[in-house]
């Protein structure tokens, strides 16, 4: 069994450019509209190419509202990472935004994105938050499944670009997964 460790990721090209190409496999994979196809996303996206997603990711990488983890492997390789940022509504209430996550296949239902969940949530929890949200392609059942067991809830049901849930926690409602890693 492999034996996994949370932690933020690394300021280096390789770790970086390893994001950045599982940000893109996130979309191809979680929006079916995308039919897996590069030329199709950057028809339909904005912004979808290498060069543009790793130049938005190192962007963001020293902002202190931003947390970019990666669970990595026995050998330090990143094998899943996940991108969170904490924000304000208008009226300055404090919530968390859930925009990437991604696991290697070969490295589902393990634990692995229960280990992610629970070392955003440790982050946030300094953030004294009132409210978590995240998206959920319609199709992607393991992490609606993932995020419903955490307490999470479909507030909305969006048609488009493609179909998707928003899925929103309140703080009183968290759950904290269980990590077996």
């Amino acid at each position: 069994m492999t034996a996994y460790t949370l932690r933020e990721i690394h300021d280096e090209a390789h770790e970086i450019d390893w994001v950045t190409r599982a940000c893109m496999n996130t979309v191809l994979e979680a929006i079916p509209e995308m039919n897996g196809s590069e030329e199709v996303a950057r028809q339909t996206m904005s912004g979808f190419s290498f060069e543009q997603m790793r130049e938005m990711i190192t962007a963001d990488l020293d902002k202190s509202t931003h947390l970019f983890l990666v669970v990595a492997d026995e050998e330090d390789r990143p094998v899943a990472h996940a991108m969170v940022s904490q924000k304000m509504t208008p009226k300055r209430t404090k919530y968390g935004l859930f925009f990437r996550a991604y696991v290697a296949p070969e490295h589902r239902r393990k634990g692995v994105a229960s280990l992610l969940l629970a070392g955003i949530l440790e982050w946030f929890d300094d953030y004294r938050w009132s409210f978590l949200l995240a998206h959920a392609h319609t199709t992607n059942v393991a992490a609606q499944g993932l995020l419903q067991s955490c307490g999470f809830q479909v507030t909305e049901e969006h048609t488009t670009p493609w179909p998707h849930f928003t899925m929103r926690c309140d703080r009183k409602g968290l759950k904290r997964p269980s990590v077996d890693t």
